[in-house]
């Protein structure tokens, strides 16, 4: 075990497209613009887009302190006095789900789980358990489980966990981190595994580190490969009775970066001042299953990759860096996004798949999205995401797009620029469902070496419900260079109660688009623009290996 993060690693993190800016949209100069003013009020200056890396090579953001400086919670030895009991024998591992979009049931806690409380945590007395968690991380052995029993517990500083196979067990009991800057629950070792916990913390402004995350599974740059097999399931993550706990984290409320065989689910993510579950740095063959999430400062669920900063220089003079990035191995890849309830978000879009590949978003309901889409496929130029491909948008509910002001917007001058926006009607102008490659240089689009990396294949959108939206059931290609859609399905769709029209292809005469058997209103559908393409795209979305689920 590691007792602190190696001076590396204090460099190290991933470009957050929920913790930076707005990930695009309509308005982009207008997000952009506003989302940087805010950082920079945070901390200085407005983030910058990262250097170019493979997923399990390094992930920087230039000119900001990541995981540096700040107090951590030290893996050191018990406390004296406090000896830990006998080594316990592993608690069984539960059984590998038979389907992966079903869960095992919950595992029970062994009669050989530790208890945070036999290191000196002390519920409910309102002084912070910084040093009994770190006692108790300490004496920690893989696969063991540490317990902490109902009630308050204080976090002043970040607890990472870096033991194999642990799990962390808090039905009942409630963590509160106490300093904006150092929040995270960061699970950094394959296999752990966290459960149960209420999780609220104090804020003041959205914040862009990894540490601001409430809860989050990274893995450093310096270890090669994916972190495997965590699960962060049954947690919920909230604001508080009070004003600076108002936001239930400064950043995501969940965070997954290079990660495999990974399992978000049954939890509760309301009001994060950035996005409410994000999944970046390559991670792949996941699930995100069951979740609610409510009233976030970004996207309510999102996806993201990226190519990084002078990417163009970079695939140009490399041919290993682009068979790679053809491959798919620098994007978020095979992540099931399936039964989740997301509701209410003041800023980005509901679901979203920016620069991923092979995702499926199947049986999600959203609702009363205020800003941006429902849910969106994209390839975003301004923040170096590649073409997303094989995506599957298929029997969603979606309603209440656009059509009203969000139920929550954060307090304070940090966000009087952004309460201002919203007053005077800002929009992005999405479709319920969006689907677009934007901002992108003409010179990228004609060069033969780069152009692949930022075309976009293969989304089939199926068999959705979408109704009650001030805006176009699907729109395809708004500020859209013809070549970088290719092959989009619109099927068996219904659409109702829109203020737009049921499907709206803004590529003109592209044949990328097929459109069969949608309805509006009841009546078949007639596409705005063309919907010539013949050949259905080829979508199945993810392909997990349901076996490497714990």
């Amino acid at each position: 075990m590691k007792s602190n993060l190696s001076a590396a690693a204090l460099k190290s993190s991933v470009i957050l497209c929920a913790l930076v800016a707005g990930c695009g949209g309509g308005n982009e100069e207008a997000a952009a613009a506003l989302v940087d003013a805010t950082l920079a009020s945070a901390d200085g200056g407005a983030a910058t887009v990262a250097d170019a890396a493979p997923p399990n090579a390094r992930f920087t953001i230039q000119g900001r302190r990541i995981w540096g400086g700040a107090p951590r919670v030290v893996l050191a030895a018990p406390a004296p006095g406090l000896a830990p009991a006998p080594a316990p024998a592993p608690a069984p591992a539960p059984a590998p789900s038979a389907s992966c979009d079903v869960l095992p049931p919950l595992p029970t806690v062994p009669g050989t789980a530790r208890y945070v409380t036999a290191f000196g945590a002390m519920p409910d007395d309102n002084l912070p358990d910084d040093d009994a968690i770190a006692a108790a991380l300490a004496a920690l052995k893989p696969n063991d489980w540490l317990v902490f029993p109902p009630g308050r517990y204080i976090q002043s500083k970040n607890i990472v966990i870096t033991v194999p196979g642990v799990t962390v067990w808090g039905a009942g009991a409630t963590l509160h981190a106490t300093d904006p800057l150092n929040q995270t629950l960061s699970l950094q070792a394959d296999g752990v595994r966290v459960y149960g916990f209420t999780l609220t913390a104090v804020t003041d402004v959205r914040r862009s580190a990894v540490e601001q995350t409430r809860i989050s599974i990274y893995r450093d740059w310096t270890r090669p490969g994916y972190q495997r097999g965590n699960v962060v399931r049954g947690n919920t993550i909230t604001s508080g009775s009070t004003a600076d706990t108002a936001n239930s984290a400064g950043g995501a409320g969940i965070l997954v970066s290079q990660a495999m065989n990974f399992t978000v689910a049954e939890n509760t993510v309301r009001r994060t001042l950035a996005d409410g579950i994000h999944v970046t740095a390559g991670s792949r063959n996941g699930r995100i299953l069951n979740n609610t999430v409510r009233e976030t400062g970004d996207d309510m669920i999102a996806t993201v990759s990226y190519l990084g900063k002078s990417w163009q220089a970079k695939l140009s003079a490399d041919a290993l860096m682009r068979a790679a990035v053809e491959a798919g191995d620098w994007q978020v890849s095979n992540v099931l996004i399936q039964g989740n309830n997301v509701a209410g978000g003041y800023w980005g879009r509901g679901l979203s798949a920016i620069g991923s590949r092979n995702i499926t978003m199947r049986g999600n309901t959203v609702s009363n999205v205020s800003y941006g889409a429902g849910i969106i496929v994209a390839q975003e130029g301004g923040y170096t995401s590649p073409g997303p491909r094989n995506v599957l948008i298929e029997g969603n509910i979606i309603s209440g797009v656009q059509n009203g002001p969000p139920p929550y917007l954060p307090a304070g001058d940090a966000f009087a620029a952004f309460r201002a926006s919203v007053a005077a009607g800002l929009r992005s102008g999405h479709g319920a469902v969006e689907v677009h490659a934007i901002q992108n240089l003409a010179a990228d689009l004609s060069n033969a070496l780069l152009a692949p990396a930022i075309t976009m294949q293969d989304v089939r959108i199926v068999g959705n419900d979408i109704s009650d939206s001030a805006t176009d059931g699907v729109r395809i290609g708004a500020s859209t260079s013809l070549p970088l859609l290719q092959r989009i399905g619109v099927v068996g769709n219904s659409m109702r109660k829109l203020t737009g029209t049921g499907v709206r292809n803004l590529l003109s005469g592209s044949g990328q688009l097929i459109c069969s058997g949608n309805t509006t209103d009841g009546y078949p559908s007639t596409a705005v623009g063309a919907c010539t393409l013949l050949t259905p795209p080829v979508a199945v979305g993810a392909t997990l290996d349901c076996t490497a689920f714990k």
